[in-house]
Parts: structure tokens; C-alpha cells; sequence
């Protein structure tokens, strides 16, 4: 019966503890619910990154004019657009949206955009909760010393939101320099698209430079079986043919680079002479506004300038947080500790024993009331005290970065301005160029060949004044190629430094 008692004592004492306990650390385990809460709340943020490749892609059209889009997700999809891109043969046009749509390394380009939205996703979130729990047991044996702490960092109450402008500034320069950089390399494909036009059309000049060579040989072999001419002249004749064969076979080979260059920038494994150029370089002239008017859009519009920008509101954003980060952390939370127990220190009477056979007596005692609780609870707080480190050289670090980040704006700024100048002058020198070539250079050079070959026929003048004058004509036949070359490429490059196509800033001039 003894026993039987003894055993009930201890079942009711050991429930009393645990509700005691249970009850103090109420608290406690509130806060702690509030934290995994609240854990699970910002566990739901998710990196979203369409609608900043739509952004990414706006910003390329407006720099290029070609359609904005982004590259399917679908591989079948984008087979089925990449060929119907270069159905009928592939224009200039096609070539920069082509570029834009099937290059390896520009969708890749995409992605750098993905890792900063998940830099700003990041900056947003509250750091971690910490959870500590220690125990000691008594050497007695009984209930151990139990101490529970649950801390949160609350300086990022004032620093997360300049963290989060800090990482949205990053984003939106790394979304530019991503939207450059497809631009530069969609311009580049075009700029490579007149390279090939003008290859080829100097490979079909090079055929037609072999056959006036292989008219001058005819000739000079009529001239010698008539007994007017000279085997010297033959001899010379027949050296003209042979220079122009292998200027023809480099001229071929110029050819196949410049397409396989084409190629690469398209990202297509497709046979370089496989390539059809259905569009040939552009022979009309331009109207365009004046310089100011490109130097007035560039400072709006270009891509790397409006980057700048960013990287100096994200490096003001930076010294802002090093400034808060004198004390960079505060810690608030609850504390619960119980206090260790000897065995048999938690019943209610004050001694109950009993005699057995051998003697044994066991006995239980309790504290008083005023010995004081068995457990406490309450708040806590901590911080880092600035004595020794107050961030004086991360704040100067961060002033320092701004100042470099200015005056790098400053420096690309000013060489906008001479970058448009320079592609102004190059459109106007290479279109007079071409025209040159075409309306005066040209219809000379191919009136002195024909009235050099009538004098040479008739034996009024000598075999080399008729060579010199076709070489003349194949010298100007070639600039003027390489002109209209120039002029097509010029264009691409003044659209390239003012970061607008050229219809729009003439749309812009007009007021259109």
C-alpha cells in the first residue's frame, strides 16, 4: 500500500512540473510561433523573371527596331521561327532578329538578368531567427537546468529597405547592360550582313575583272596573228589573267569568311555557302538631321549611359547602408530558463515516510513560497557595441566606390557625345564616297577603257596605256563596293552610338 502511494506522489508531482512548465514558457513558444509564422510567409518569395525579359527585350527594339521578343522555351518553336526567318533568303532585317532569337550566348546573356532579380528577391527577405537551447544536469540527479533563447536580428528594419533600393538599382543596371549587349551584338549582325553582301558582290566582280582580262589576252593574240601586235603584249596580256584569277580565288574566300563570320553571329550551323543574301547593299543616299539631333537622343537613350545611371543610385544606396551598419546588429528576443531540481523537490507535503522491513524512510520536501519560482521567462536584447570598429573604413570604401562610379558616368557622357560625332562624320564621308564612285569615277574609268582598247585595236596607241586604263576601272569597281560598304555599315554604327535606329531619330526631327 506504501508503495502504491509513493508512486501516485511522484506521477502527480512530475505532471505538476511539466504544466508548470508549459505554463511559463507560454511565452516562449508564442514568440517562437511568430517566427516560424512569419518564416513561412517570406519561405513563399519566388524569383519572377518574365516580365524583366519583356523589359530586357522593349528596350532592345527600341535600340534596334526589330520586334521585341523572347526566345520560346519550346526548341520545336524556335526551329520552326528561325526558319521562317530565312525562308526566301535572309535580309538584314531578319539577320538582327535572327541573331536576337537563336545565339547561344545572348540567351545566355538572359539569365545574368535572372541572378539579379534573385539578388533583389533576396534583399528583401528578414535574416534567420536564432534558436539556442542549453542543458545542465545536476550531479544529484533530478530535473536539469534548462536555459531557451530565441533571438531575431532587428536591424534589418532600417536596413533591408535601403539593402532592397540598393539590389533594384543593380537589377535595372544589369538589365541594361544585358539589353547593350544583345543590341551591340544584333547591330554587329547586321554591320556583318553588308560585310557579305559587299564580299559577294566583290567575288562577282572579281569573275567579271577575269573576263575584261580574258578580252584584253583575245585581243592581244588577234593583234599578234594579224601581225600588228607582239608576243610581249601577249605575255602581259596573259599576266593580267592570271592576277585576276587569283584575286578572284581571294576574293571567293573573302567571301566564305565573311558568311561563316554571318553564321556565328546568327548562331547557325548551317553551311556558310548555304547562306542566301536576298538583300544587296543599300546605293541610295540618306537625308539626315543634324548632328545635334543624334547627340540630343544619344544622351536619352543610350543603353550603357542609362546603366551608369543605375550604378551610381545603387553606389549611393551602398554608402547609405554602410552608414546604418555602424552597429550592424541588434538582437531582440524571449529567454526562459528553469532552474535544476534535486530529485523529490516538487511535491506539496512536507515529508511522508513509512518504515518497512529494512528500515527505508523516502521523503519528498518543497520550497517555500518565498525561495522563489522554479523557472523565469522574459525578453531579451543585444548589440554590437561599436567601440573598436564603427565602419569608418567601410563607409570611406563605399564614398570612395560613388566618387569612381560619377566620374566613370561623366567620362562615358562625354564620350557619347564625341562616339556620335565621329559615326556622324564617317555616314557623310561614306555616302559622299559612293556616290562619287558611282555618278563621276566609275562611268570615267569604263569611257577610258573602251576608248583605250579602240586606240589599241587600231594601232594608235601602246598595249600598256590599255592595261593601265583596265586596272583603273577594276580599282574603282572594287572602292566602290568597299563605299557603298562603308556607308551601309557607317549607318549601322551611327544607330549603334545613338542608341536609336535611324527612322526613329528622323521620325523625332520631324516631329512625326
Amino acid at each position: 500500500m506504501v508503495h502504491a502511494v509513493i508512486v501516485i506522489r511522484r506521477f502527480v508531482l512530475r505532471f505538476d512540473s511539466h504544466f508548470r512548465l508549459a505554463r511559463t514558457a507560454g511565452p516562449l513558444l508564442a514568440a517562437t510561433g511568430c517566427c516560424f509564422c512569419l518564416a513561412t510567409l517570406t519561405g513563399c518569395a519566388r524569383v519572377e523573371t518574365s516580365r524583366d525579359y519583356g523589359n530586357v527585350a522593349e528596350r532592345v527594339s527600341e535600340a534596334t527596331g526589330a520586334p521585341a521578343e523572347v526566345w520560346p522555351d519550346d526548341d520545336t518553336v524556335l526551329e520552326r521561327q528561325v526558319s521562317a526567318l530565312m525562308e526566301g533568303g535572309l535580309t538584314s532585317d531578319n539577320a538582327v532578329r535572327l541573331a536576337l532569337l537563336n545565339h547561344p550566348r545572348l540567351r545566355a546573356a538572359y539569365y545574368r538578368v535572372g541572378i539579379a532579380r534573385a539578388d533583389v528577391v533576396q534583399s528583401r527577405l528578414f535574416s534567420n531567427p536564432m534558436l539556442a537551447m542549453s542543458l545542465r544536469f545536476p550531479d544529484s540527479g533530478g530535473l536539469a537546468n534548462l536555459m531557451l533563447d530565441v533571438t531575431q536580428n532587428i536591424s534589418d528594419l532600417w536596413q533591408l529597405p535601403i539593402r532592397a533600393r540598393g539590389a533594384e538599382h543593380a537589377m535595372q543596371q544589369t538589365l541594361l547592360d544585358v539589353a547593350r549587349e544583345l543590341s551591340a551584338t544584333a547591330l554587329e549582325a547586321k554591320a556583318t550582313y553588308y560585310r557579305a553582301a559587299a564580299s559577294d558582290r566583290l567575288a562577282e566582280l572579281a569573275a567579271e575583272n577575269l573576263a575584261v582580262a580574258q578580252r584584253l589576252l583575245d585581243t592581244a593574240q588577234a593583234r599578234l596573228e594579224a601581225g600588228a601586235g607582239s608576243a610581249v603584249e601577249v605575255y602581259l596580256a596573259r599576266s593580267e589573267v592570271y592576277d585576276a584569277e587569283l584575286a578572284l580565288k581571294q576574293a571567293q574566300l573573302t567571301a566564305f569568311l565573311s558568311r561563316r563570320d554571318l553564321a556565328v553571329l546568327l548562331g547557325l550551323t548551317d553551311r556558310p555557302a548555304e547562306l542566301r543574301l536576298a538583300e544587296a547593299l543599300p546605293t541610295g543616299a540618306v537625308t539626315i538631321p543634324g548632328v545635334e539631333a543624334f547627340e540630343e537622343v544619344a544622351m536619352k537613350s543610350r543603353l550603357d549611359l542609362l546603366a551608369a545611371e543605375q550604378a551610381v543610385q545603387a553606389a549611393r544606396e551602398a554608402v547609405d547602408l554602410e552608414r546604418v551598419r555602424v552597429v550592424p546588429m541588434v538582437q531582440a528576443g524571449m529567454s526562459l530558463e528553469r532552474e535544476a531540481r534535486r530529485r523529490g523537490a516538487t511535491s506539496d507535503a512536507t515529508g511522508f515516510g513509512t518504515g518497512g522491513a529494512g528500515g527505508a524512510v523516502e521523503r519528498w520536501r518543497m520550497k517555500d513560497k518565498g525561495e522563489g519560482q522554479a523557472s523565469v521567462i522574459g525578453p531579451s536584447i543585444g548589440a554590437t557595441l561599436p567601440l573598436f570598429d564603427q565602419n569608418q573604413a567601410g563607409i570611406a570604401r563605399s564614398e570612395f566606390m560613388l566618387r569612381q562610379t560619377e566620374l566613370t558616368a561623366e567620362s562615358l557622357r562625354r564620350q557619347v557625345v564625341q562616339d556620335v560625332r565621329g559615326a556622324y562624320e564617317s555616314v557623310d564621308v561614306a555616302y559622299f564616297n559612293a556616290g562619287l564612285y558611282r555618278d563621276q569615277v566609275l562611268p570615267l574609268r569604263e569611257t577610258n577603257l573602251e576608248l583605250s582598247l579602240e586606240g589599241y585595236r587600231a594601232g594608235k596607241i601602246g598595249f600598256l596605256s590599255v592595261v593601265e586604263a583596265q586596272r583603273a576601272l577594276l580599282m574603282a569597281r572594287g572602292r566602290h563596293i568597299e563605299a557603298l560598304q562603308a556607308a551601309a555599315t557607317a549607318i549601322t554604327e551611327l544607330e549603334r552610338v545613338t542608341g536609336k535606329p535611324l527612322k526613329e531619330v528622323t521620325k523625332g526631327e520631324s516631329g512625326e
